[in-house]
């Protein structure tokens, strides 16, 4: 989506904050018009985290819109890890991880140890400590979690023994970042020895649980709309056995479910089937895009594209092929369709590794990358995350037992090689990424995934360098820590809204406000360094009816002028 230029009041913004003077504003305010392609050609690219509010749909764009030149010491706070929470004894696994609120909040639950559901603070440094932790029961097992990147909402769906070595309860609980307990929690009818997941879309207006019941080769479908602890939908159908993937779109309306006898399509507000896909192999690969309309499916030596058409069936439109001892272990889905990024897996030697992304509207290869492991230990492909825009992706490994081949992977789309690799000492199991592709967390073991051992790690990454940053768990009472880069000895202001600005455009050479400039609030902050630094903080009220409230920040240097190119969205936890 690229920036829209509305009017003039961004230069009367400019001119009440003092950046320039009214007689500047309403002669750029005249050139308004006149802007036009000549701003887009010259401008330059960036990808910026602007959330917008309208509709109640928040968005990450690209913004192209021309900036100030960028100082040198922006690459201060550049990408890399942000935090590290390892399990310090107590022996779980990191298995399933989530981001939420933006790519700012982190949730996890544990199964293999200290049985609990926990929120961290992406805002946190090392040694982490956890916001919040629910204890669930002690025996709960295959544990998988999902998040809203709009919101601070999260679904757990976890499976607990009624009997032992007896079938399972699949319970679903629904978590806000506001709170330790959860919002709700709902068991199925009825228990199994199949699989389950729960996910909630991404403006978190709708929960849909799934279970298989292999006693009856039955998919259960569970829909929670509004925050209802009670189904607002229920529908059942036959699928076969072995629930090998069940996804939700990101827009909450369609359900796809795979199991070894076929594929199924569900409209999840009727809850009727839209239709059946025969499915020679069946495996995890197998994802759909933001609305429903794209479907992937890897299997051995191949990848199947299908695609609604205005009837409202499905047809495959493209079929890659891959020669050899190779199988899709992984795959997603961008959410705007327009990007597919593959994880091969060579059964050779299970130590050879490919990723390979694909342009969804001419089914042309943006870009190819192998990892050749080395030892006896299984190097395959754990998991892929994808940026909502295809632009940014990230892809998690089990590593090699010769330590060659870096277990966590992040790529920009059309190049091959990796923009950053880290390298473990054991195995990634899960990943996330943000929708804006700025956050990347791991949930991963301490030791590879073929060793029987405990002990794990989730860990945080930023994918990008930032000029303004907020440090510091922004719990009721405590002080958040803003760092800003830019001019170097020049004052430094922090603007502070309620609400980011609807209506985003440049203001001339100085950048762009994200802030609502009707609730501005302008605060002072140190003058930067000679390298252009500066650390400002902000007390949060200590008040707990300020528990869940959002505001947004940004940085704003005066000499020269010059909005920070980052904002931060921050959530006040408990």
């Amino acid at each position: 989506m690229a920036l829209r230029r509305t009017g003039s009041s961004g230069f009367l913004v400019a001119a009440a904050l003092g950046l320039i003077s009214p007689a500047q504003a309403q002669s750029a305010s005249a050139a308004q018009a006149g802007l036009g392609a000549r701003a887009a050609s010259t401008a330059s690219s960036a990808i910026r985290h602007t959330f917008v509010t309208a509709g109640g749909r928040a968005e990450i764009v690209e913004e192209t819109a021309p900036l100030a030149t960028t100082p040198s010491s922006i690459g201060v706070n550049t990408s890399g890890a942000l935090w590290t929470y390892p399990d310090n004894g107590e022996g779980w696994v990191a298995r399933a991880v989530t981001l939420g609120n933006a790519g700012t909040e982190v949730f996890t639950e544990f199964d293999t140890a200290a049985d609990r559901a926990s929120l961290l603070s992406g805002f946190d440094v090392t040694p982490v400590v956890p916001v919040w932790a629910d204890p669930v029961a002690i025996a709960s097992t295959n544990v998988r979690v999902h998040g809203s990147d709009q919101t601070g909402l999260f679904v757990s769906c976890r499976q607990i023994p009624v009997t032992q070595n007896g079938p399972r309860s699949v319970v679903v609980s629904a978590y806000t970042s506001s709170s330790s307990m959860a919002q709700w929690s709902w068991t199925f009818p009825t228990p199994t020895y199949g699989g389950s997941r729960a996910m909630v879309s991404a403006d978190g207006r709708r929960i849909v649980a799934g279970m298989l019941d292999p006693n009856t080769a039955t998919l259960h479908v569970a829909v929670f709309d509004g925050g209802s602890s009670i189904p607002t939908g229920y529908f059942s159908r036959s699928v076969g056995l072995q629930l090998q993937a069940i996804v939700l779109s990101e827009d909450g309306h369609t359900l796809y479910a795979a199991t070894q006898s076929g594929g199924y399509l569900f409209d999840v507000d009727t809850g009727t089937l839209i239709q059946q896909i025969v499915l020679l192999q069946s495996f995890a690969a197998q994802d759909i895009s933001g609305d429903g309309s794209i479907l992937a499916v890897g299997y051995f030596n191949g990848v199947d594209v299908w695609e609604r058409q205005a009837a409202g069936n499905y047809l495959r439109t493209w079929q890659g092929s891959w020669p050899g001892s190779i199988v899709c272990q992984q795959l997603d889905v961008s959410e705007d369709g327009s990007t597919l990024v593959l994880g091969f897996g060579y059964f050779d030697q299970n130590l050879r590794v490919r990723i390979e992304a694909i342009d969804l509207a001419t089914k042309a290869t943006l870009m190819v990358d192998e990892a050749q492991g080395g030892g006896s230990l299984q190097n395959i492909v754990a998991k892929v995350a994808t940026s909502a825009n295809g632009q940014r992706f990230a892809v998690g490994l089990w590593g090699d037992e010769a330590d060659l081949v870096p277990e966590l992977r992040i790529y920009r789309r059309g190049q091959n090689t990796p923009v950053a690799t880290y390298n473990y000492g054991g195995s990634v199991y899960d990943l996330a990424m943000s929708r804006s592709g700025d956050r990347v967390v791991v949930g991963r073991k301490a030791v590879h995934a073929n060793t029987l051992a405990g002990g794990g790690s989730v860990d945080l990454y930023s994918n990008g360098d930032e000029d303004f940053v907020a440090v510091g768990t922004p719990s009721i009472g405590r002080k958040v820590d803003f760092e800003l880069w830019g001019a170097p000895n020049s004052p430094a202001r922090l603007l502070l809204a309620p609400h980011p600005s609807t209506n985003l455009f440049p203001i001339g050479s100085i950048g762009v406000l994200y802030l609502r400039r009707s609730e501005l609030t302008i605060l002072p902050m140190p003058m930067t360094d000679s390298v252009g630094y500066s650390r400002g903080e902000y007390q949060l009220p200590l008040d707990p009816a300020a528990i869940g409230t959002t505001l947004w920040f940004q940085g704003l240097t005066t000499a020269p002028r010059r909005f920070s190119r980052d904002f931060v969205q921050l959530t006040i936890l408990p």
